[in-house]
């Protein structure tokens, strides 16, 4: 059997009085029901519109609220990347969620808790109060630095390379009086050693013809999390972070405690970079640069990149203790002429003091000889089996005459005698 269709119900006119019947009991339910029906019927939804002025933009435009969440996601992207990076280089003084209380304020964005703190309050004012739109943010630069204002004339601040050498850091960083591209810097001495340098930068595109992005804002979000998820790690795992450690939980000199500054933009550096000045020779690279992937957003590209020191083993040694060890650990070529040596060829063959010459190089296993100190062995300057004995009775002093020549072999041969008969294992050679 085949099955007829239905006719379509029939759909009453609506009343004009707002109750149909008044002697019926529901009325009352109708009403709430109508009510709520008004609240999400297109009459309602009309008076909405035309009460918000972005509403009556054509179709496709960007919502208000699309904006506003746009721009809280900007602006949290900034703030949450100088709290990574701030929090683990150095003690900041966090925020209570009361006075007195300790509970302490927590920002959960992106799904990584970080503590809210007073410090970088104002130089972050930027970042917090910037748009997507309008007021648009500028690069956010933060770098690690070391300051060493308050040493000491008697202290000096080195670097220990991965042979055990030291060197001063702030004489590599003030002995170079040009810059990368050859021009000179100024002589003003340089008290400050950067070892990091984290940017953050939204690069903008034209937003005329932009469509409604508030659907792919959920999408914008999770990729955020997975971006601060990296950076965290990055943070935690660069040598700037266990020096930083070591710095805060041990009693070190000020000198060796790691601060932060916030820029807007690049450094005026006068074209030398303090952070790839090497401070040691032997190492090539001195930093490395890290680039991390970048995030895109309705109105832009989010970049992500640090720079950073190889090696930050740091430490503050005396001054003359420094000074002394370099003189200690001078290589004998270090007072040689810087003129050319002359050939061996043509070096004069002086006679030689001592029974071991320096500058002769035996190849030949025939000019090899045996160096020990027993009288019945070789130790000299001869051929191979000739005994000690013979070779120094055969000596001939200049000078000498015949009757001092008798009276010194005579004094050998006594001389020899008493020993074998003095030795403990020549017994078996008494007569």
């Amino acid at each position: 059997m085949h099955q007829q269709a239905r006719p379509a119900p029939r759909v009453s006119s609506p009343a004009s009085a707002p109750q149909t019947n008044p002697a019926r009991t529901n009325n009352a339910r109708e009403a709430i029901l109508g009510a709520r029906d008004r609240a999400g019927s297109g009459a309602s939804g009309r008076d909405s519109v035309a009460a918000s002025p972005t509403a009556e933009a054509s179709p496709g435009a960007v919502s208000a609220d699309a904006v506003k969440k746009l721009d809280q996601i900007i602006q949290n992207f900034h703030t949450k990347a100088a709290s990574l990076v701030l929090q683990s280089r150095m003690k900041l003084k966090p925020i209570y969620t009361t006075r007195g209380s300790g509970n302490k304020k927590l920002n959960k964005w992106f799904q990584i808790e970080t503590e809210e703190f007073d410090d970088f309050k104002e130089e972050l004012r930027i970042w917090r109060n910037c748009g997507s739109f309008e007021n648009k943010p500028v690069p956010l630069i933060i770098e690690t630095y070391l300051d060493t204002s308050r040493l000491t004339p008697s202290q000096s601040l080195v670097i220990v390379d991965e042979n055990g050498k030291r060197w001063d850091v702030m004489e590599a960083l003030n002995s170079s009086d040009l810059s990368d591209d050859g021009r000179p810097v100024p002589s003003k001495r340089n008290t400050e050693v950067i070892l990091e340098r984290w940017r953050i930068e939204l690069k903008t595109i034209p937003t005329a013809d932009l469509d409604d992005f508030g659907p792919t804002l959920p999408t914008i979000y999770k990729k955020s999390i997975v971006f601060f998820r990296s950076l965290f790690v990055a943070t935690r795992i660069l040598p700037g972070w266990k020096f930083s450690q070591s710095s805060l939980t041990k009693g070190v000199h000020p000198s060796l405690e790691p601060r932060c500054r916030i820029r807007t933009g690049e450094p005026d550096t006068g074209g030398l970079d303090r952070l790839r000045h090497p401070l040691y020779d032997g190492r090539p690279d001195v930093v490395t640069d890290y680039v991390f992937g970048d995030l895109e957003v309705p109105v832009g590209r989010f970049y992500a990149s640090v720079t950073y020191r190889n090696e930050c083993n740091f430490r503050v040694d005396d001054s003359e203790a420094l000074l002394s060890s370099r003189f200690m650990g001078v290589d004998e070529n270090f007072f040689k002429p810087s003129l050319p040596q002359r050939r061996e060829s043509t070096r004069r063959n002086d006679p030689e003091v001592g029974s071991l010459p320096s500058h002769r190089r035996s190849r030949n296993l025939s000019d090899i000889h045996q160096t020990y100190g027993s009288l019945s062995t070789f130790h000299g300057d001869g051929a191979l089996g000739t005994s000690p004995i013979s070779a120094l009775k055969a000596v001939r002093p200049p000078g000498l005459t015949q009757a001092h020549r008798r009276d010194l072999h005579r004094r050998v041969t006594n001389y020899t005698h008493q020993t074998r008969y003095l030795s403990p294992g020549s017994r078996r050679d008494r007569p």
